[in-house]
């Protein structure tokens, strides 16, 4: 910061490049820097290379007009250096250096890197010492006019002591003839120390700055019917692209005196000017009115009315002192409503653009609240500048605090609210406790879950967790990890297990009940079929017992199926087997001795009944006659049953028949009480020789 910069007289200052016309140019502001030695670069272009003479650099304030020319298309420095070797060429950029060393007395000319010529002496122009100040491309002498010719100029640098040859070499090779002036970087976290700053109207008296409200602030206004400024004391130059990116704190509180429907008035101003700390007028003016040269950003809390769109609550472009804002924005939060606002104003110079962002909450918006299209150093007509605040009171008022200040030369809009300290807290995650899971399938379960998280500067921030919520989690533990980030690229992080379990029964399938004959004193072989079992996750083994095709004892037998998952869990279910004797036993033959009784003399006959009888179960069977019957009178006296298998028969016949025939009638029963029936025949014959009756099984 600090040192001469330049102004313009008359031509046109463009964002990269000046054009002059005939005797328009340049002038230095000071004196140079070095007492001693000095070197000017310039790159520029002529739009003719008449025969003529055409100022590059004049001593200003110099009674003749020694000075640097193109005479022609050659390089002179008059009276001491006639025209060097290189011949210029009409709306061509050169490369144009000047050196001098004070104390040798030696003076060289370059074009384009290539040495025009060097001379040692005392006198003449560049005997001039160094804190006379320098003009160009016009002669402020009284003849100048006609020394003097219209062109451009991108770039002039000038430098303490005295280039080199490689330094002018690297110059004409390309790179810029001026070095970019260093990158200017302001930062006040607070304002305990304002020794770079320069005080004016009440900021200076009758406020003793700086204020202690919650930390030290710089306080521009308290009162009623004040204007107060504070600007850096040292200029800063935003030449090159011209472009500014600031953020800055404020606070508007203690609202007095008259009200617009909101009492306090009447606001703040950011300021960009020209002319060191100047001021403007107070109440309504903030300060700021009449500042010519000048660019403001207004913060307006007092209703002026058609001048600040009827509204008492809005932010302003202002440009030149005139509060008539170019660009205005309402703002629906009161301004002075003692919240610490944040505001941003980026300046890209490269595209002529200004925008202007306000957060009451330290967020920087995503969109500016202004934008507008200016050309700021036309605006401004120097680059040479004091940036600062003001403020203005009338009959009503505010204190009007800046807290903290940033501010950089070039294009770099800042993120973070100044003075603010960084945001190094990570967000809180909030998950779950450990839970458990019942698995669904053999992949495992679904499963659902909920993360938060929160920041003590972004509030709730999004949560990512791995695995995510309502993925398949495979059996057993997995641990799930939640992360959550900040503006600030905190990371936070929290985690849990999640436990996918089987402690389900697999569900079995049992076949109907079965009934089965049996087939021996043992029962029987019993086979079944249709047994199932399913699990979520898969069924191991399944088994029965008494398995399938086994013996089965007579009666009923429990048949357990048993089917056991992975994880061991145990699913039964049963059914009944049956076995039973329900077939009576099987009379293979039945005999009666006697088979024949003879003679028919009416006396009762002992007959002996034999039965061969088998059955499956029953070794055993029971036999014993059941009834006789007879083919003639079937008299029940013709009969007497003398024990299970004895029985009493008459030995009687009808006289006019062919003969009696007793039936005997016989049932087996086994040890389940199934009966089998057979008979046997005992006759009578009507005549001895019609042969004899066979006894047989029916």
């Amino acid at each position: 910061m600090g040192g001469p910069s330049l102004v313009a007289d008359g031509g046109t200052v463009g964002p990269t490049r000046y054009t002059f016309g005939t005797n328009q140019g340049l002038r230095l502001t000071g004196g140079l820097v070095d007492t001693s030695n000095y070197s000017v670069a310039i790159r520029m272009e002529y739009d003719s290379m008449s025969p003529t003479w055409k100022k590059v650099i004049d001593f200003r304030s110099r009674s003749s007009d020694n000075g640097l020319y193109v005479q022609g298309d050659k390089l002179t420095l008059f009276p001491d250096r006639a025209g060097g070797p290189t011949a210029l060429v009409a709306n061509t950029d050169f490369v144009v250096v000047l050196t001098r060393d004070t104390w040798t007395g030696e003076t060289k000319g370059y074009i384009n890197g290539i040495l025009q010529w060097t001379f040692t002496g005392s006198t003449g122009a560049v005997a001039v010492p160094p804190n006379n100040v320098l003009t160009f491309f016009e002669d402020d002498f009284a003849t100048g006019a006609n020394e003097a010719q219209a062109g451009s100029v991108d770039c002039i640098a000038v430098y303490d002591g005295v280039l080199t040859a490689a330094e002018v070499a690297d110059l004409a090779a390309g790179e810029d003839c001026e070095s970019s002036p260093d990158t200017v970087t302001i930062s006040y976290s607070d304002f305990c120390d304002i020794s770079d700053f320069t005080l004016s109207g009440s900021a200076l008296y009758p406020i003793s700055n700086p204020v202690n409200f919650n930390g030290c602030v710089l306080r521009l206004t308290d009162r009623l019917s004040q204007t107060g400024g504070a600007f850096l004391t040292d200029s800063i130059s935003l030449q090159n692209d011209v472009s500014f990116s600031t953020a800055f704190r404020f606070q508007i509180t203690d609202p007095q005196g008259s009200s617009d429907g909101v009492q306090g008035a009447d606001g703040l101003v950011f300021v960009v000017q020209t002319t060191g700390n100047q001021i403007g007028g107070a109440g309504g003016g903030l300060g700021y009115s009449g500042l010519a040269n000048s660019l403001g950003i207004e913060f307006d809390t007092w209703n002026n009315g058609s001048i600040d769109g009827d509204n008492g609550n809005h932010v302003g472009i202002d440009l030149n002192g005139s509060i008539n804002s170019v660009a205005r924005a309402n703002v629906a939060t009161t301004l002075n409503n003692g919240a610490i606002w944040t505001a941003w104003v980026d300046y890209d110079g490269d595209n002529e653009l200004l925008e202007v962002r306000l957060s009451d909450t330290g967020t920087r918006p995503a969109s500016p609240l202004l934008s507008y299209d200016v050309d700021l150093p036309a605006t401004l007509g120097t680059t040479e500048t004091f940036f600062g605040f003001t403020s203005g009171t009338g009959g009503a008022a505010n204190d009007h605090d800046i807290r903290s200040w940033e501010l950089t030369t070039e294009f770099d809009p800042i993120q973070e609210p100044p003075g603010v300290p960084p945001d190094t807290t990570p967000p809180v995650v909030t998950v779950p406790a450990d839970f458990t899971e019942e698995a669904t399938s053999a992949d495992g379960a679904e499963v659902t879950f909920s993360a938060s998280a929160e920041d003590d500067v972004d509030g709730t921030v999004a949560v990512s967790c791995t695995p995510e919520s309502g993925e398949i989690f495979p059996l057993g533990d997995t641990e799930v990890e939640c992360t959550a980030e900040d503006a600030a690229e905190n990371e936070g992080s929290a985690s849990f297990t999640v436990t996918v379990v089987d402690t389900t029964d697999p569900v079995v399938t049992a076949p109907d009940d079965v009934v089965a004959e049996a087939t021996g004193p043992l029962g029987a072989l019993v086979s079944y079929s249709g047994e199932s079992a399913t699990d979520a996750v898969g069924v191991v083994s399944l088994v029965c017992l008494p398995a399938s095709g086994t013996q089965f004892a007579i009666g009923d037998t429990l048949v357990v199926c048993t089917a056991e998952d992975a994880a061991e869990n145990e699913g039964s279910a049963s059914f009944t087997v049956t076995v039973e004797d329900t077939t009576g036993p099987d009379i293979t033959d039945v005999s009666a001795d006697p088979s024949e009784l003879w003679a028919p003399n009416n006396k009762m006959r002992s007959v002996t009944v034999s039965v061969t009888a088998t059955d499956a179960v029953d070794p055993n069977p029971s036999c014993v006659i059941t009834g006789v019957s007879d083919n003639e009178t079937d008299e029940a006296d013709d009969w007497e049953q003398t024990g299970d298998l004895t029985v009493d028969l008459r030995a009687q016949r009808d006289g006019g028949g062919n003969g009696r025939t007793y039936t005997i009638s016989v049932t087996c029963t086994d040890g389940e009480g199934n009966n089998s029936d057979g008979t046997v025949e005992v006759t009578v014959a009507h005549d001895q020789g019609n042969g004899k009756a066979k006894g047989r099984n029916k």
